[in-house]
């Protein structure tokens, strides 16, 4: 009887707590959904058409959009990657471009270095992983931070900061100097940065040239975390719009098994070397390699957006990971930065 008793006044109560409160409940769960889902709710159209290059809709995506420019001892490069959404790619990509960079002598020249670099939230580990493969490659092939400003864009502080500096970037540009600007990423920080000098000395623009060799970066609409605005991400297209004089090139396609790679094309063999060699850096790229095929579980090699370092660095657009070790020949860095011209 008294089980009773306490059995009916326990839930009796809990009753009335419960219905008294769920009005309030429903408003909680409302307000939270509407405030949490703007970005998620938000839905980003994408236009797939001329995504190899907008100026020109019949570009074919394994052929360039041009000859491959000449960079100059005068000019500048920078390198944004994504790498925190989407694939790993990056996670092998990012360090072999570093690479590259640098068997190529141009680690004074790369002066502005943005990965992470999506402007959706990052889910870990690859925004972890990808600062791994960044930060050791800059240690390893003796880059120096006082030259070549990284930035992790994972980080809010970072990406702002980014944009920034790319924007001081392309402002020193010009009597000749041009600013090559590999896109291994969506293309809203680019957008940001561009936008930014347009409304501030739009005449610099004349002097970038945005590279890439992804149809599906070129066109990513990516919805845009609310702590850098919301909305959704600009494209190439966009960003091509702001002024005629914006230079691009399309590398080609870079990608697959006759080129640098894809999560199904097994080219290990190509690249074996890498580990065995008595050189800590190509090591290391070794590793980063096995830790983007670990990650995303399949047999293949994916390093394609290098291919758009290589094609920079060699002006060959048709290389691939046998033609890379031909290039490399032996080559190994000394860790020591070279010092600023």
């Amino acid at each position: 009887m008294l089980r009773q008793i306490f059995t009916t006044q326990f839930f009796g109560a809990f009753s009335m707590k419960q219905t008294l409160a769920w009005p309030m409940v429903v408003i909680a769960v409302m307000v939270l959904f509407l405030s949490s889902s703007v970005c998620s709710a938000q839905k980003c159209e994408i236009d797939w058409t001329a995504q190899y290059d907008p100026r020109n809709p019949n570009q074919d995506r394994d052929e360039t959009n041009g000859p491959v420019p000449i960079v100059d001892a005068d000019d500048v490069i920078g390198y944004s990657a994504d790498g925190n959404r989407v694939d790993e790619d990056d996670i092998a990509a990012t360090p072999l471009a570093l690479a590259i960079f640098a068997k190529r002598g141009w680690k004074n020249q790369l002066v502005h270095f943005s990965y992470n670099n999506c402007p959706m939230m990052g889910r870990e580990a690859k925004p972890t992983e990808h600062k791994a493969s960044v930060e050791g490659a800059a240690t390893e092939f003796g880059y120096d931070t006082n030259v070549t400003k990284f930035f992790d864009c994972q980080v809010d502080s970072q990406w702002n900061a980014a944009v920034a500096h790319a924007v001081e970037v392309i402002k020193s540009t010009g009597n000749g100097k041009k600013f090559y600007w590999i896109q291994a990423g969506p293309h809203e920080l680019a957008y940001r940065a561009l936008e930014q000098v347009k409304k501030e000395v739009p005449e610099k623009l004349q002097n970038v040239v945005l590279v890439s060799h992804s149809g599906v970066n070129n066109v990513s609409t990516h919805t845009i975390r609310s702590s850098l605005g919301e909305g959704c991400g600009h494209t190439l297209r966009d960003c091509l719009a702001l002024d005629d004089s914006i230079g691009y090139f399309y590398t080609s396609l870079q990608g697959g098994s006759e080129n640098f790679g894809s999560k199904k094309a097994n080219q290990w063999a190509a690249v074996a070397w890498m580990k065995t060699v008595d050189c800590d850096a190509w090591n290391f790229v070794d590793k980063r390699f096995r830790k983007a095929q670990e990650m995303y579980g399949q047999p293949g090699l994916d390093a394609s957006d290098a291919g758009m370092a290589y094609t920079l660095a060699t002006g060959d657009p048709d290389g691939n990971f046998v033609t890379l070790t031909k290039w490399i020949d032996g080559w190994c860095p000394d860790s020591t930065p070279v010092p600023a011209k």
